[in-house]
This record gives structure tokens, sequence and C-alpha cells, in this order.
């Protein structure tokens, strides 16, 4: 296999004020998805706070104020995606150093929304999650902010909008943290003032892609492929996996133009909270097993009776796919590599920035035994039996969720080298493919124990920061759930 080239994913300068570097794995991935599924790898966080400002007038100029040093302190949400000629068929994401206060606020004036409509926080998610979005092909600023009236003269909620190949949903709140704490500098007036911000300087935290910033880290130049040699017939005789029959729900063609979503809050009072916490620390379990235990359930339940409601054909065809598979594909689970990388790329805060998007995906399979005697299928009333016995679905399903993690290889050697067939594949991949129906799991975790929304110039704003927040990517949880 052949070398990457460290120009092509360096930023580097290509005009007096024009810095560009190609997009690589997931980057690439998501932007090639973003173009042809109308946005669906657009990501959506929105948190309420209450601010004191004396009106809403001053709170939007502080707020593009902050927006501005935010985008000085991590230049890439200020980038653009561009799709590189069809016969490259591959993407890059371009930064122009501001040349005046002007054209930081044209960029602000583009990139900053104020809605006075009063709305719930998840109904105003909901609105930006199913209608803010754009293609990966067009112009267009590679971050929004959106701000808008809770109710009350002090409550606001805020909303990031960014696509997956500038973001991942750890790398969502840290921003927003980062945002919050130059909001409230704005607001206690100790803010440098943009006027005095030297712009050009902030293109040294112009990151690479988080799969190669290990090497860039080591070397300043990117990993080359690891040259492997070719395995022996005897070789792949030996290591030949065993036939695996996954459950797969063919998709529906439905008429007519179908948009947006359906979004559900599930909220757990704190002593539902602590109970959930206490059962997963009983079994040696952790949060992320066991809800995507309760997912595959979920959506085996709901495939079956959904199958059912559509009529005895269609019934029979996913019924008999779940009687005769061998395992149940949860197609995509989302980990973050951010806190493992070196050099100074693990953080936002540090001088060279972080990457915006290392996240890595990856497909679990979990034998149907479990989950067959925990769901059985009635054919005389098409419908899905649910079976409550805990001690299946703890030592049985979520058992198998560990195993399956367990097996998964979470290094950052493992992350390049899934990155790295990602990238030479993200351009053949069919959109089509996302049709068909499977959970897809992305975990961010317990904020507070990731210490994110938690840092001490915080401290003011903490106590009122409401623990109504949401990541949302956009329409694939909604469409392939």
């Amino acid at each position: 296999m052949e070398s990457i080239t460290g120009e092509d994913f360096i930023f580097h300068k290509t005009n007096d004020n024009v810095y560009v570097r190609k997009c690589y794995g997931m980057e690439a991935l998501t932007s090639h998805i973003q173009e042809f599924r109308e946005g669906q790898t657009i990501l959506t966080i929105t948190a309420a706070v209450s601010l004191d400002s004396p009106s809403r007038e001053l709170l939007e100029l502080q707020v593009r104020e902050a927006w501005q040093l935010l985008r000085h302190f991590v230049p890439g949400i200020a980038c653009q995606t561009l799709k590189l000629p069809p016969l490259d068929g591959q993407y890059e994401l371009r930064y122009i150093v501001p040349q005046s206060l002007g054209d930081v606020g044209a960029w602000a004036d583009q990139t900053t929304f104020f809605d006075d409509s009063v709305v719930s926080l998840h109904e105003k998610h909901e609105q930006l999650k199913n209608d803010r979005w754009w293609s990966s092909a067009e112009p267009h600023y590679n971050a929004e902010l959106h701000v808008s009236p809770l109710g009350t003269s002090s409550s606001w909620q805020f909303s990031l909008v960014m696509p997956h190949n500038s973001i991942d949903g750890r790398g969502t709140f840290a921003l927003l943290e980062l945002f919050f704490e130059f909001l409230t500098s704005v607001i206690e007036k100790r803010a440098q003032p943009t006027s005095e911000i030297k712009w050009g300087e902030e293109v040294s935290r112009l990151p690479p892609p988080g799969p190669l910033a290990t090497s860039f880290a080591k070397t300043g130049l990117p990993l080359e492929f690891p040259k492997t040699p070719a395995p022996t017939s005897a070789e792949v005789e030996n290591q030949a996996a065993p036939v695996m029959v996954p459950w797969i729900i063919p998709a529906v063609s439905i008429r007519g133009n179908v948009q947006g979503g359906i979004g559900c809050v599930v909220k757990f009072s704190p002593e539902a909270t602590a109970n959930i916490h206490a059962a997963c620390k009983k079994h040696g379990r952790t949060i992320t097993q066991v809800v995507s235990a309760l997912v595959t359930l979920a959506n085996t339940e709901a495939s079956l009776k959904l199958a059912g409601q559509m009529g005895e054909e269609r019934y029979k065809e996913v019924s008999d796919g779940f009687s005769h598979s061998t395992h149940y594909l949860i197609a995509m689970n989302t980990i973050s590599h951010r806190h493992k990388l070196p050099g100074g790329y693990d953080s936002f805060r540090s001088s060279k920035s972080s990457p915006l998007c290392v996240a890595d995906s990856l497909p679990l399979l979990l034998p149907m035994e479990a989950i067959r005697k925990l769901v059985k299928p009635e054919a005389t009333k098409r419908t899905a039996l649910r079976e409550v016995n805990h001690d299946q679905f703890w030592n049985g399903l979520v058992n198998d969720v560990a195993a399956a993690w367990e097996a998964v290889d979470v290094s950052l050697t493992a992350y390049f080298a899934n990155q790295a067939g990602m990238h030479a594949t993200a351009s053949a991949f069919d959109p089509r493919t996302l049709d068909i129906v499977c959970p897809v799991i992305s975990s961010i975790g317990d904020l507070s124990r990731l210490n994110l929304l938690t840092h001490t110039s915080l401290r003011r704003l903490r106590k009122q920061l409401r623990s109504r927040m949401w990541l949302s990517l956009s329409a694939i949880a909604d469409r392939c759930t």
C-alpha cells in the first residue's frame, strides 16, 4: 500500500491567507454521506443556561464577541468543506485567515443566529436537527451557533450545529464549555478585546486528522500504511472466521417525500438513575453495555410488531430472518480516542489544539440465542412477546454485549488501521446502505465524570446550567433505529 503524502493532510498555505488540507477517514466518509443524504451526518447539541444580561440586544453582542474569541482559540470551527473535482472524489477543509475586523464580523454574521420565538428546549433542538442542515458540496462554514429564549428574561438555550467531519459527540460539549467560558469573561468585562487579536497566529492550532495525530506528534509527518506480508494459505485457513448470518431487516420503500424524524427524551429521576448505576455496578457492567442490550431488545420487539402491522408477507420475511440468523448487528458503535492522543492533541486547550473529530465507528455482532429467549415471535397474531427474565438479561444478553466489546481492539494503532480502511472506501460508499434498519449507538458518557461543563471558570454558570442536554446525530438515529 502506498504512503500518505504529508502535504495532503497537514494544513498548508495555498494563497496568502488560505490554508487547506484533505479530509481523512471518518471525515471523508461523513462528508460523502452529508452530500448524498441531505445532511444526515450533521450533529446538533443544545443546552439551557441562565444568564445575567441587561437586554437581548446586549446579549447578542456578547455572544458574537465570545464566538469570535472561540474561533481564535479553536480556528477549525471557521473551516468550510469543499468537494474536490469528481475524478478525485475527495473533500478538503479550507480556512481563510481574517484580514480585518470586518472579515471576522462577516463570519460571525453568517454563523450566529438569534431566534426570538419561545419554545421548549427539546422542541427547539428538534427544529434545528430536522431543518438546519446543508450539503458538504456547497460552501458553508462548518459551525453554527443558535440562541433563543426559554421564556424568562434570564433563560436561554444555545445550540451548536456542526457536521461530523468537523466534530464528534464529546467534542461538541468541550466546545460548548469553552464558549461559555469566553461568554462569562465577556459578560464580566475581563475578556481580551477582539480588536487586539492577532489574526494569523491561530493557524498553528489547525490540527491534522485524528487518526494521524499520533504520528504527527512524534515525527511531524503522517504515518505510513503498515506494510504487512500477505498471509499464507495455511494461515488463512486457520484464521477463517465462523460463518455468521446477521439479522438484516430489509428496507421498506416509502412513497412520497418523507422528512424529519422522531425524537424521544427519556428522563430518569435521581433515584432511578442511582438505581441503574447500582444495578450496573452490582453486575460489573457499564451503562453503555446495559443500554446497548436494552436497545437491542427494543429494536427487535418493535421490528417484529411493525412488520406484523404491515401484513402477513412482511411479517414472515422479518420473523424468518429473526429465526434463522446467527447474530444481531449493531452497525455503528462510536467511541472517542481524543483522551489518548499524545503531544498536546488531546485537548482543545493545548497550544496545538485537538483534532475536531476523533471518533471511530465499529460494528458489534451479538449471538441471537439470548435475544431469542427474551423476545419471541407470535405468528398467529403477527406480533412479538417480551419475556422478562433477569438472569437471561444480565448473564445472557448483557454478557454478550460485554464480550463483544472485549473482543474489539480500541488502541490508537487499531484506530489508524480502521480509519485507513474507511478512507480507502469512503468515495465508493453507497449511502443507500443506511436504509437498512439497525441501531446506531453513540455513548457520550457522564459529563461530570468526563469533566465537561464543570471547569473552574464555569463555577458561576454551573450552578444554573440545567442538565437538559441532548446530542443528536441528525437523521441517522431516526432512520436507522
